[in-house]
């Protein structure tokens, strides 16, 4: 088959043009996926402020007076830390939480979200959705 000048340009300007149309579909992917992000509660930005606005405070006492918590982080270490809004939410995935989708079992398709970080040995479900098992100090 013989192309001539037209018929060629006609058909780069159809590439074009679906580019375009898939680069638009994928910016509208990613917009709705952040908005259901939003509502499940990640990028919670107002709870995260409040999370880790006493993040920088290193003494329990200090800690304790702005009516935060100290969590012991580690065999000798400690960090203050206010309990997160979700606390006790189910989850089906880490990031559903402001911290971490914990489990009782590897069998287990859903968890809650903990109030305060994780340490120790413990199970998630992770952002994949699969049951993982960690030991943190």
């Amino acid at each position: 088959m013989k192309f001539e000048l037209g018929q060629a340009n006609a058909a780069s300007v159809i590439f074009v043009v679906l580019g375009v149309i898939i680069g638009i579909v994928g910016v509208i992917l990613v917009l709705i996926n952040f908005d259901e992000a939003t509502e499940i509660g990640i990028n919670n930005s107002s709870n995260a402020d409040a999370v880790t606005d006493v993040a920088s405070i290193t003494s329990q006492e200090e800690c304790e007076e702005t009516g935060a918590t100290w969590v012991i982080t580690g065999k000798i270490a400690g960090q203050c830390e206010r309990p997160a809004d979700d606390a006790g939410k189910v989850c089906d995935q880490d990031r559903d939480c402001l911290r971490t989708c914990v489990i009782t079992s590897l069998d287990d398709k859903s968890g809650q979200c903990t109030e305060f970080s994780s340490y120790g040995c413990f199970k998630y479900l992770d952002d994949a959705r699969q049951p993982q098992s960690i030991c943190m100090d």
